[in-house]
């Protein structure tokens, strides 16, 4: 049944196969031309990649070299805050503490 969907979703045709081919007793081959696709270098900084987050990330750094100044520097990720204000949670009573 999946070869069936792949087949319909790719197109092809099981009596005249372009890209699946059955292969009695077997199973299934794929016959489809390959190529050489060129490959695109990953980005040397991955804060290249995010977009919008310009600030952030600019806070982040600016956090990271004073408190790597800083005695006891700490970088876990339970140390790490924004700057940025949390809302409070709430109480099951329905107010914040």
């Amino acid at each position: 049944m999946i070869i069936f969907e792949l087949r319909r979703a790719l197109g092809d045709d099981p009596v005249a196969p372009r890209l699946i081919e059955t292969v009695p007793r077997q199973g299934y081959r794929f016959i489809a031309p390959r190529r050489q696709v060129r490959r695109i270098p990953a980005a040397a900084d991955v804060r290249a990649a995010l977009v919008g987050r310009g600030a952030l990330l600019a806070q982040l750094d600016r956090r990271r070299e004073k408190e790597a100044a800083a005695p006891g520097f700490d970088m876990s990720p339970s140390s790490i805050t924004l700057d940025e204000p949390r809302p409070e949670e709430e109480e099951p009573g329905g107010r914040p503490d």
